[in-house]
Order: C-alpha cells, then structure tokens, then sequence
C-alpha cells in the first residue's frame, strides 16, 4: 500500500509506482526475464535476438538493462565459436553493423551437421557516412595483420584518405585465413553497406584504386569481385619483398643496404625517364634470378 511518511514533501506520490527500478525489479516478470536473459548473456546472444524471445515473456529489457547484467568473466570461455559470438555481442552493443560468413559441414546426403563462423565484417554508422564520401572513385588500402589476438584470427584492414590527406578508417574484417572466399567476402560486404545500401538513393561510382600486398587470395579475388577497380601493389610492402628476397639469396650487408636505396629510388620515380634511370642502376646490381624475381611480381 502506497502513503505518504514525510508531510514536508511537497511532491505528491507517483501515479504510477513502477516507474522506479526500484519497484520494477520487484515484478515477477521482471525477475523471469532477469533469469532468461542471464542464460542469453552468457550465450552471448545479441539483444535484438534475446528481445525476440522476451517477447514471449510480455517483458522486455531496455538495452542499456541487458548489456549491464552480469555474464560469466571471459577467461572461462574455451571455445573459439563462443569468442565469435562474444564479438557480435560486444559489437552489437556498441551499435555497429555486421556481416558474419560461415562454413558449413554436410554429411553424405548433404544435411547440414555442422555451421562454424568463420569471418565476420564490420563497420560503424558514423564509418559509413565518411566512406560515402571519400572511398567512390578514389582510392583504398588493404591490409592484413597477423598475431593481434589469441585466436590467431587474421585482421584485415581497409583505409582510404579524405579531402584533408587524414587517414580514414573504412572498415575491419577478422578471418581465419586470407583465401580467395575471404576476401570475396569483404568486396561483397563493403559493396552492401557502403556503395548499394538500401537507404542510399544515388549510385555510387567504385573507387578508382586498391592498394595492397601480394597476398595470393587478393589478387585471386579482385578481378571478379572489384573488376572496376585497378590492384596496385604497395611500395612498402614491394620494398619488403625485395629485402627478404636479398637476404635469403645471401646478399652481404653492404650489397643489401646498397641495392634497398637503388631500389627505393626506383619505386619512387615520378617520371619515365626517372622509372628508367633507377631501374638501370637497380637490375645492374642484382643477380638474373632477382631481376627474373622483379619482372615476375
């Protein structure tokens, strides 16, 4: 029963108690969807999938509610699925977009035994007003990093350059290889949330250059997802390749240092007559299997 304990007060009782947490918490429905949604947390279900089954309940947790209550700490998680989707979760409340890939295991009559995430794409809202802006018909890099967690997840990177030459993050993708499907996968996802959304009323020109290493599923990959757009090679990561190239081919120090300058110049010449100068100084240093290495790649 609800009454006044403090004639002072000048506010008069709320017509509505159960606007305070206070007594909300109190309502059994409140305490069945604390329990349900406990076990969903710990499943690491994202709130708009753990909604759809509160709905049954006739109670619902607001998303501030759900992603504050308490879940099991991460050092007791062993399964790799399980970090997937603790991913998703995590993305989910911090509201960025997502795309997930999974491979699937049939048995012999072709029913599905077995669904195993095995990349997922993501992106924020603010990210993907900035790449409306700057990444059609200019130019992106791409980039993949290995070690950056204990999953031993790949991190592939996407930037491109606004109109004040600040780096502009694209996107990220975490993968479990670099092959062909995976990158196919990043190409078709930026293609959905960046250049052909649903919620985009202008067609978007494709950028004019990918910058990249020589990762082989790349460049399998690019001519059929990005055919539009032209694959360059990056000049660090060239530079890279020729470096370890000399080393394993048993170069000396001073042999090495020399010809890392010539080449330099070479990747940095800005005109024909400049191209052909360094490349000279360049192939008269190296051995034929190099310079063979060079024309090849």
């Amino acid at each position: 029963m609800l009454g006044i304990t403090n004639q002072a007060h000048s506010n008069p009782p709320a017509a509505n108690p159960l606007r305070y947490k206070a007594h909300e918490r109190a309502l059994e429905t409140y305490q069945i969807a604390k329990r349900v949604t406990q076990a969903h947390r710990e499943s690491f279900l994202s709130y708009s999938d753990s909604q759809r089954i509160l709905d049954r309940t006739r109670y619902s947790l607001d998303r501030r509610t759900y992603y504050n209550i308490r879940q099991r700490p991460m050092s007791s998680i062993s399964s790799k699925s399980d970090l997937f989707n603790g991913l998703v979760a995590a993305l989910e409340e911090a509201e960025f977009k997502y795309s997930l890939r999974f491979e699937e295991t049939t048995d012999s009559v072709n029913n599905v035994i077995e669904s195993r995430s095995q990349q997922i794409f993501f992106l924020h809202p603010a990210q993907i007003h900035l790449d409306q802006q700057f990444l059609p018909d200019f130019v992106f890099l791409i980039d993949s990093t290995f070690n950056t967690n204990s999953l031993n997840l790949i991190l592939i990177s996407i930037l491109s350059i606004d109109n004040q030459n600040h780096t502009v993050p694209v996107t990220m993708s975490f993968a479990r290889s670099e092959s062909k499907v995976c990158f196919d996968f990043v190409f078709k996802s930026i293609n959905e949330w960046i250049f052909k959304p649903k919620t985009l009323s202008i067609e978007l020109p494709p950028p004019r250059v990918c910058i990249s290493d020589q990762a082989a599923g790349l460049h399998a990959s690019a001519p059929s997802a990005i055919p539009f757009t032209k694959t360059q090679c990056c000049d660090w990561h060239m530079a890279q390749n020729i470096k370890k190239r000399l080393a394993e081919k048993r170069y000396t120090k001073e042999e090495r240092e020399k010809i890392m300058g010539t080449t330099w110049d070479y990747i940095k010449s800005s005109t024909v007559a400049e191209v052909a100068e360094s490349k000279a100084r360049l192939y008269a240093q190296l051995k034929s299997d190099e310079i063979s290495y060079i024309e090849r790649y």
